[in-house]
């Protein structure tokens, strides 16, 4: 994988979202593509793709109720091959490439890219 994290992070809840994205930043990774809500992440997938995106952080449910990163997480893998997944949900979900949660330790997500960066 890239040496660089391109991250696109998907969450609806925007308070949550800034704050992730200041985290990411501040340990030097670059989120290039953000949505609250599927449609919005749908209509975001191009650009990331065409922008080198290699990891997304995908809260399970983007606002509806129902399992809206599991969704976005097989768009994005049709059109990213080789994406790397990280589920940002309170339960714990199937659908990624890592076992975290929400209420996980925020170092234990910078790990988790640590090692895929190092792959």
């Amino acid at each position: 994988m890239a040496k660089e994290a391109k991250i696109f992070l998907a969450e609806d809840q925007p308070r949550i979202r800034e704050l992730v994205k200041r985290f990411l930043s501040d340990n030097n990774h670059q989120v290039m593509a953000e949505a609250g809500s599927l449609s919005e992440a749908e209509g975001k997938i191009e650009y990331a793709a065409a922008e080198g995106v290699n990891i997304a952080i995908v809260d399970g449910d983007l606002g509806t109720g129902r399992s809206d990163g599991e969704k976005l997480s097989g768009l994005l893998r049709k059109r990213i091959p080789g994406i790397k997944i990280i589920p940002f949900s309170f339960l714990k979900v199937d659908w990624g490439d890592a076992e975290t949660t929400k209420g996980s330790d925020p170092d234990e997500i910078l790990q988790i890219i640590k090692g895929w960066l190092a792959e």
